[in-house]
């Protein structure tokens, strides 16, 4: 299925911007009201700064289709759609010429995405290695569904135990060896 995700777009101007408002800000403030408890004061920062990129960073609602692969980006959407209408057109020659812009972006994007990988593996950013290997393989998170509760653990048991053949109640007679 077709997930619709929202970016933030960053430019030079948006990162100076954020720059000012971060060194506008009072920091002293949100030291008063934490004193020693690091953790509040870090999740209250954190919540700040993120509050500050959504007022200045502008966002865009982005289709995210499941086949497409990380090193996908705008310029290889754009080269596939004018193939696409240089076939419909019927135009031998021009869908030649785009599937040789094409092979060429396809080839310095996929060198892009293998370098940023080798350059998280060079930072030891293993956490971020494996979140691209996941994303690349189509591997999901394999979450754990907690509804039901005790209600369903009990179904589940009468289900189960009807399966289960009881142990003999009573002992069976000796037998008599002759």
């Amino acid at each position: 299925p077709v997930t619709t995700r929202t970016v933030q777009l960053w430019s030079g101007e948006v990162e100076e911007r954020l720059q000012d408002c971060l060194q506008i800000t009072n920091w002293d403030l949100f030291t008063e009201d934490f004193g020693e408890d690091i953790e509040g004061l870090a999740d209250c920062i954190t919540l700040y700064i993120r509050t500050c990129e959504e007022s200045i960073a502008p966002t865009k609602k982005v289709r995210c289709f499941p086949n497409n692969k990380p090193w996908i980006n705008k310029n290889i959407k754009a080269l596939l759609n004018r193939k696409k209408r240089a076939f419909m057109a019927k135009d031998r020659e021009g869908v030649k010429s785009v599937q040789k812009e094409l092979k060429g972006e396809l080839r310095r994007a996929k060198k892009g995405y293998k370098e940023t990988i080798e350059g998280k593996l060079e930072d030891n950013s293993t956490r971020e290695v494996w979140d691209g290997l996941k994303r690349i393989t189509g591997q999901k998170q394999a979450g754990l569904d907690e509804g039901g509760g005790q209600d369903c653990a009990n179904e589940l048991n009468l289900f189960f135990n009807k399966f289960v053949v009881p142990p003999p109640t009573h002992t069976p007679p000796a037998r008599r060896v002759s």
